[in-house]
């Protein structure tokens, strides 16, 4: 009964929040910009981040203090973004850096063991690993940010990710207090439901927020589990975190700002190559079908990884495989956008 209930009210203040922001023309998406107007003309409420990060407080109000308080602060840094189309990317990193760094150095969060003989031997050092931490999600942070440009593509990866993360913490026997876990699955999921047909957008603050979140729940998991091969948890965050790096690679390439946002990005590449076709989905869905379509990639890619989750050598060749397929996909479809 109380799933009802949950559901209900959750479904309701979201209505109440789109309501809201598009009366009082407040945290709306367009700001016509092209990286924006490519993909949608319209004014949508940037509320994702709002309602995920209040749906965390409700259901894992037991989390430590600090974790609490870097979870508020990166939202508001995120809304912030959201309101302010010239907020200084440049600032946004440092401020991401201070809060992440602070976070990471006073939980003490590490990680103990990469298979990686060198890189565990740097690890050693506490003040190393803390800024190896640091770093790694600073990088699925930004990247996470990178590829939402388009309907579901952010949250449904993250939605994947739970889905495979409440059976691994079955399997490994994690711990994971799943009342808080189904309904925090469901509150994901009306925020889908309203993202898949275009009633609100994650912004910023959304795509910051469930980073955050799942690259300190992986981390703790991977921590605590005794076989799972490292490799498996990096394979679950591949794709925000090498669209980060290929995204500088490229713009560095192509002598642009890495900082200055563009439309050559691959999830905006296959909605220009769908725009071109003659299809017979209207024009206003083709943004949640090619976020649909790399989301059904992801999560065939996943359910393979899962299979073997203990096999190092498995995982890396499903890395690598996704960074050739990545690869020769943008390469074709750069190609025929700009013919």
């Amino acid at each position: 009964m109380f799933n009802i209930i949950f559901l209900v009210f959750l479904i309701f203040f979201t209505i109440l929040l789109v309501y809201l922001t598009k009366k009082k023309n407040f945290l709306l998406s367009y700001t016509g910009e092209f990286h924006q107007t490519y993909a949608s003309n319209e004014k949508i409420p940037l509320i994702g981040g709002i309602i995920i990060c209040i749906s965390f407080f409700f259901l894992f109000f037991d989390y430590s203090t600090l974790f609490l308080f870097t979870l508020i602060s990166i939202t508001i840094l995120g809304v912030i973004s959201d309101i302010n189309s010239n907020f200084s990317p440049r600032l946004r990193l440092v401020i991401q850096s201070i809060l992440i760094i602070l976070f990471v150095t006073f939980s003490d969060i590490k990680i103990t063991d990469t298979r990686i003989l060198f890189l565990d031997q740097l690890l050693s050092n506490p003040m190393m690993n803390y800024f190896f931490v640091s770093f790694c999600l600073l990088i699925l942070v930004n990247g996470t940010n990178f590829i939402d440009g388009l309907n579901t593509n952010v949250i449904g990866y993250y939605l994947i990710i739970s889905f495979f993360m409440t059976y691994f913490s079955i399997y490994e026997n994690l711990g994971l207090n799943y009342l808080s876990w189904k309904y925090w699955i469901i509150s994901l999921l009306v925020v889908y439901t309203f993202n898949f047909f275009k009633r609100l957008f994650l912004g910023d603050s959304g795509s910051f927020i469930l980073a955050f979140i799942y690259g300190f729940f992986l981390i703790k998991f991977y921590n605590i589990s005794k076989t799972t091969s490292p490799f498996f948890i990096i394979l679950l965050l591949w794709y925000p975190c090498f669209e980060m790096l290929f995204s500088i690679i490229r713009k560095k390439i192509q002598k642009k700002s890495p900082f200055k946002p563009d439309t050559d990005h691959l999830h905006q590449l296959i909605l220009g190559f769908l725009k071109g076709k003659k299809l017979i989905i209207k024009k206003k869905y083709l943004n949640t079908v090619a976020g649909t379509i790399i989301n059904f990639y992801n999560f065939f890619i996943i359910f393979l990884s899962f299979t073997q989750q203990n096999n190092s050598i498995f995982q890396l060749s499903l890395i690598t495989l996704n960074i050739i397929i990545y690869s020769l996909t943008y390469i074709f479809l750069f190609r025929s956008n700009k013919k």
